[in-house]
């Protein structure tokens, strides 16, 4: 084998695993494709225009907000200790 044969196959090699490594990273997934699906309330705080934050919706509030992957959204928030219905029938 000739030193010209070599640098070949050692190029050829080399191309091959850079191309190798080009494939196998996936594409980046957009925004939407990352925050679709549905997520629990952490905390909620508002703050006032002197800059004092406070809980509109008390301590402990209770929430969910699902996104679908094509923008539309359905935000719910309630204050913890809410009543339950009055009947055991929701109609």
């Amino acid at each position: 084998m000739t030193r010209l044969q070599a640098w070949r196959g050692l190029i050829a090699i080399a191309l091959l695993c850079t191309a190798g490594i080009a494939f196998a990273q996936a594409p980046a997934k957009e925004l939407k494709d990352l925050l679709a699906g549905a997520w629990t309330l952490v905390s909620i705080h508002n703050v006032r225009a002197d800059g004092t934050k406070y809980e509109l919706f008390g301590p402990n509030a209770k929430g969910m907000l699902i996104f679908d992957g094509s923008g539309h959204f359905a935000l719910h928030v309630t204050r913890a200790g809410r009543p339950m219905f009055a009947s055991p029938k929701i109609a």
